[in-house]
């Protein structure tokens, strides 16, 4: 989730001024490519790619979700978030 401004966007009507969904896919695929023990880190690493691409971002909300995890049993899945900036 990347949270910003839509005052812009929604007047002037330009793509130029929205959030660049293409790139934070790009951004995704790039962070994943880069071998990360942790899914935390992972987590880390797009949001703060993210809120360096885009940069009228108020939050970026990162979240995996991790199905079937090893050694949790019957659990269906498990989910990381990162949020930035971070709250302490």
């Amino acid at each position: 989730v990347v949270e910003t401004s839509l005052s812009s966007p929604s007047r002037t009507d330009d793509i130029a001024d929205a959030v660049d969904y293409a790139a934070i896919n790009t951004i995704v695929r790039e962070v994943f490519t880069h071998e990360h023990k942790l899914l935390e880190t992972t987590a880390r690493a797009i949001a703060e790619a993210i809120n360096t691409k885009c940069k009228g971002a108020k939050e970026v909300r990162v979240s995996i979700k991790k199905m079937k995890p090893l050694g949790l049993g019957a659990v269906g899945y498990s989910i990381v978030e990162f949020v930035l900036p971070e709250d302490l």
